[in-house]
């Protein structure tokens, strides 16, 4: 099944079971690494269905996927920069709302990451993290 064929299935739903959330890990994870196409997709998934109504194992998937995206990349593995900030601010800012699962990422994130951009550092205490 397609990228995003699985999105729209997912957001047609309204949640993510458990089952769900690894076939979605297997897919982005196929190729070992994750680029922007997916780590979009898990933003679309978390913003499209009912974050009460999701998984746990949904949440370990789109923190592990978004993680990866930001953390795991060529040109700044480990660090957060300014393009990476500003793309995780819009993504995050986009649907009007800060869930639980993306505060876990961000939390996860400010714990991990070798170096942050001083915009999303700032973020981060505006969100209370």
């Amino acid at each position: 099944m397609s990228l995003d064929a699985l999105v729209e299935r997912f957001i047609e739903d309204g949640v993510v079971d458990a089952d769900e959330a690894v076939e979605f890990e297997n897919l982005v994870f196929e190729d070992n690494s994750i680029d922007r196409e997916e780590a979009d997709a898990a933003f679309a998934i978390n913003n499209g269905t009912n974050p009460e109504g999701n998984s746990p194992e949904w949440e370990r998937v789109f923190v592990r996927t978004v993680s990866a995206y930001l953390l795991g990349d060529e040109v700044s593995p480990g660090t957060v920069d300014a393009d990476e900030a500003a793309w995780l601010i819009e993504s995050i800012e986009g649907d009007g709302e800060l869930d639980h699962t993306e505060k876990l990422l961000c939390v996860v994130i400010a714990q991990t990451a070798m170096s942050i951009d001083e915009s999303l550092v700032a973020k981060f205490a505006e969100w209370g993290i």
